[in-house]
């Protein structure tokens, strides 16, 4: 089977793919502005997570969801696929900022799982560094930049050192 090596010329590393002018989940709840304020996107987090009623909480879960937001947006301001203007702190559950409503849901529901002790905590945070990565490297790179893996020899554990069998290679 021969394989085709693809040069680093052969594709543009400019593309198009902009942020979208919308980045609500559920732009038929939230009008006008184009990001959610903070208090809709807690609602959204504690629907997903499930335990009770979203718009049935307390001061202080509200008052720890603008902490958690806070550290999502450090995390944001100082992710190396981020390149755009410094993100201000929420100061108020009221506040809109321009994250993408998916990254700030997802980043709220794994750090409340964190603080909940749940067995939701590492599905949540594999799911928010996903998207947290995968979105802030599509407005960075425009998602067109390839890139090409190459594996070491034998690195696949499942070949013997003659690449021939399909046993287990330690």
């Amino acid at each position: 089977m021969a394989t085709t090596k693809i040069s680093k010329t052969d594709h543009v590393t400019i593309g198009t793919r902009d942020a979208p002018s919308d980045t609500r989940l559920a732009p038929h709840v939230f009008q006008g502005s184009p990001n959610a304020p903070l208090e809709n996107l807690v609602a959204l987090t504690l629907r997903r997570y499930g335990d009770f009623s979203s718009r049935r909480v307390t001061g202080d879960v509200v008052l720890m969801m603008i902490e958690f937001a806070n550290e999502i947006v450090e995390m944001i301001n100082s992710h190396p696929y981020y390149d755009g203007v410094t993100i201000e702190y929420y100061t108020s559950q009221t506040d809109a900022r321009p994250v993408e409503d998916a990254i700030m849901v997802r980043g709220l529901l794994a750090l409340y799982a964190e603080q909940q002790v749940s067995d939701k905590y590492p599905n949540s945070r594999i799911e928010f560094a996903r998207h947290l990565n995968g979105i802030l490297y599509s407005r960075k790179y425009k998602g067109t930049v390839r890139h090409e893996f190459v594996p070491t020899e034998n690195s696949d554990p499942m070949r013997t050192v003659n690449g021939l069998d399909s046993k287990l290679a330690i």
